[in-house]
């Protein structure tokens, strides 16, 4: 009988622990990083917990180590280079300007439930960040570790104050663009993006319409009047890449359709501030990059105007 009263008396015990199972739920601050986050309690930190709670990622601007840029994982699988780069001190002038621009440039046009999934979980931010022994300084170095659960995820982002300090609007325009853009890569790499079938609607992505075209001056115009937009490379100034390369030369009609065409739009989207009069002359592209824009908006929260308007800084310009 004993035994039986202590049976039923661990039963009743197990039943109360399950039916107050609420309140166990941990609440307040919840970050599963092993970096003490926010690391200080600045104005700085205030940002980065900020862009932490509406973007996702965990920016670490002092407790960053060699280990955590290089490390080898089960089996063959590892990253290793070689670089230079300082810390940024607590109550320092730079790292304040350093998150606002972080912020205002990259993080506040892409919040929500997208960026949250897709954003790296750490960034981690170096002063002065140089590869190698390179004399110039390297303004990110972006990494995905695509396998083993996204165990290894992180990138790092050094601005300096020619970014900062909006003294170069075009270094200002390269990295914010570049930044964005990787995010749209690794969003369609991770399966984020169901593309919409009208955006491929009336679209041919056979292998012969792709190698097949003129080896002239309008192998370009080729491309843009089948509705493939231009690849863009972010910089002010640098040459684009030739459609005939990007499309032409591509290993298929799988390897077009999709990711190739789709980051082209978006580099597209990011580059020319007025899409619209630089594609004039192709209805088609403008017609696809509406569908696009609308979608984006609709479906993931993303204002691609407000993004290409951030991007060039356009609150900044004269006029």
């Amino acid at each position: 009988m004993k035994k039986l009263f202590l049976l039923l008396l661990t039963g009743l015990w197990i039943l109360a622990g399950c039916s107050s199972e609420e309140e166990l739920t941990p609440s307040g601050f919840e970050n599963l990083s092993r970096f003490q986050f926010p690391e200080n309690d600045g104005p700085a930190d205030e940002l980065f917990y900020e862009i932490w709670r509406n973007a996702g990622p965990t920016i670490i601007y002092q407790a960053w180590t060699d280990a955590d840029f290089n490390r080898t994982w089960v089996g063959s699988s590892a990253i290793s280079f070689s670089y230079r780069a300082d810390y940024f001190s607590a109550g320092q002038t730079d790292l304040l300007k350093c998150a606002e621009w972080l912020n205002d440039r990259v993080f506040t046009p892409i919040s929500g439930e997208l960026a949250k999934k897709t954003f790296p979980q750490y960034i981690y931010l170096p002063k002065d960040f140089r590869l190698g022994m390179a004399r110039e300084r390297s303004l990110y170095y972006l990494y995905y570790y695509a396998t083993l659960g996204d165990l290894f995820d992180f990138w790092i982002v050094s601005p300096d104050e020619t970014v900062w300090n909006y003294e170069s609007l075009d270094s200002a325009r390269f990295l914010s663009s570049h930044l964005i853009l990787h995010f749209f890569e690794q969003a369609y790499n991770r399966a984020h993006l169901d593309i919409p079938a009208a955006f491929e609607s009336g679209m041919d992505y056979q292998s012969g319409t792709l190698s097949y075209y003129p080896y002239d001056s309008d192998k370009d115009n080729y491309f843009k009047k089948l509705g493939f937009a231009e690849y863009c490379y972010m910089r002010s100034g640098a040459t684009n890449e030739a459609l005939g390369e990007f499309y032409g030369q591509a290993s298929g009609a799988a390897y077009v359709r999709g990711k190739r065409d789709f980051i082209a739009y978006i580099s597209s989207m990011l580059y020319y501030l007025d899409f619209d009069g630089h594609y004039a002359d192709y209805p088609f592209i403008i017609e696809r990059k509406n569908v696009l824009k609308a979608w984006l908006l609709e479906e993931h929260g993303i204002d691609m105007d407000l993004i290409t308007q951030t991007v060039h800084c356009v609150d900044l310009l004269p006029g």
